[in-house]
């Protein structure tokens, strides 16, 4: 379905860009003409391809919930966990200044294009990603629903059982447990942590204050005895060696699938 939502962007656009030639010849009447004709067929390739993502959702969605079932039969497929502050979720936004209205990036926009989304985008030829939460309200990593007398044995069975831990830090109480469950449980191997950019023309953020929330976690961590880098405008990802100690770092990478996938795999191994 994507594949014929590209077609129908693709004929839609390339009637507009061919129309330019008509205005320059013949002025604005022919040109306008095609923009009205193409614009519903670039809108319904739009719809279509909006429509995919949310059934590839869904169906990420529905693997998780059966992962878990799995998982509480004391087994779990291969997968990669997503952490954040639950109020974090589409706050740290991909900006749309560097679309090209004639590329397919633009029109595959849903409203969902976050740092979240193009990390478990980049890392999904390597598994899949689970995050806890509510099913449907992201289009990221897969939700798996869970509840507040339950939500820490979830948690700690999926930190223990995931192959990669990816986790955006923030001083809400949930995520400064999890993080001091990571220590105590000596999994900084596999976890790699991102500090989100507040000086980026690729990114923009709802959250008033990012560096003060970096900060707060900062010394959050500094009384666990780790040593987290601080914070940078320009954003980081990183990761600790056994002993909490910063290990590697990378610049923060722009909106691209390569650059996420090269940043986050050089982190791993």
């Amino acid at each position: 379905m994507r594949f014929l939502g590209r077609v129908i962007i693709f004929f839609g656009l390339s009637n507009i860009y061919s129309s330019i030639d008509s205005l320059v010849k013949y002025g604005d009447s022919r040109h306008i003409i095609f923009v009205i004709v193409s614009l519903p067929i670039i809108l319904l390739g739009w719809y279509i391809i909006r429509k995919e993502n949310g059934l590839e959702q869904e169906n990420a969605e529905f693997e998780a919930e059966c992962m878990i079932r799995s998982a509480n039969h004391g087994s779990l497929e291969n997968f990669i966990l997503y952490l954040r502050p639950f109020d974090t979720t589409n706050k740290y936004k991909i900006t749309p200044e560097h679309l090209n209205f004639f590329g397919f990036d633009f029109w595959e926009r849903d409203g969902f294009d976050d740092i979240e989304r193009i990390v478990t985008t980049a890392l999904n030829p390597v598994a899949i990603t689970i995050a806890l939460g509510k099913p449907g309200e992201h289009r990221g990593a897969a939700r798996v629903l869970t509840t507040e007398e339950h939500w820490k044995i979830q948690a700690s069975l999926l930190i223990k059982m995931a192959r990669i831990i990816i986790i955006l830090p923030g001083c809400k109480s949930g995520t400064l447990w999890e993080v001091e469950y990571i220590k105590n449980n000596r999994h900084f191997d596999k976890t790699i942590f991102i500090m989100p950019p507040s000086n980026s023309s690729y990114y923009q953020c709802d959250e008033n204050d990012i560096q003060r929330e970096w900060e707060g976690f900062k010394s959050f961590c500094n009384l666990l005895g780790m040593k987290i880098p601080p914070y940078n405008p320009d954003g980081l990802v990183f990761n600790l060696n056994d002993s909490g100690i910063l290990n590697q770092s990378r610049k923060f990478p722009p909106p691209i699938l390569s650059a996420w996938a090269d940043a986050l795999r050089e982190l791993i191994i």
